[in-house]
């Protein structure tokens, strides 16, 4: 019963990835702009990853918690799925150490706050050619590392997209042996408290 359960889980999120990509690839990807908890948000989603990591061995840690502003408008729910693939990149994709989420903001005049979310892992790190096709849709069916990883090969080319709806950018660095680094920076506006 857990096989089918896990295996109807990994389907669902499939679907979902590929109706996702489909949406944004034919211009009907709506964001929706709403006050919400940005530091409220970050706390519960990064929470749900604190068992997985210890699973595997990983240590989590989040830096400047604190530091992000609680109320803001935006698409809580598009940036919390941004925030998951990017968690679930580094936790597949780091055999052992840590992922490290560094977070940053400052207020930017007249009325919002530049963001900066990171998420650093300890993996094997990748080569310029790997970095360079990280975010093409499908292109991880190129070296098996669909077969031994799992995963559709459009969560990161997904996100990518979904910030850059919202007005901002993800990158990526990483040289082998060194881990990966991937920075999401974007402008939300101020929300009511």
């Amino acid at each position: 019963a857990r096989q089918s359960t896990d295996a109807g889980l990994m389907m669902k999120a499939l679907l979902d990835d590929l109706l996702d990509h489909s949406r944004i690839g034919a211009g009907r990807m709506a964001i929706e702009v709403q006050d919400f908890n940005l530091r409220a948000m970050l706390a519960q989603t990064l929470r749900l990853w604190h068992g997985p990591a210890a699973a595997k061995g990983l240590k989590l840690r989040v830096e400047g918690a604190g530091r992000m502003p609680a109320a803001v408008r935006g698409d809580a729910m598009r940036l919390r799925q941004v925030l998951n693939k990017l968690m679930s990149h580094a936790k597949k994709f780091t055999p052992s150490g840590s992922i490290t989420l560094p977070l940053g903001a400052w207020e930017e005049e007249p009325c919002g706050n530049a963001l900066l979310i990171e998420a650093i892992d300890t993996g094997p790190g990748m080569a310029a050619g790997q970095l360079a096709r990280l975010f093409t849709p499908f292109d991880q069916t190129a070296d098996g590392v669909s077969a031994r990883y799992g995963g559709s090969g459009l969560g990161l080319a997904i996100s990518r997209d979904l910030i850059q709806l919202m007005g901002g950018r993800l990158t990526a660095r990483s040289a082998p042996g060194q881990g990966a680094r991937f920075t999401v920076s974007l402008h939300l506006p101020r929300g009511e408290a």
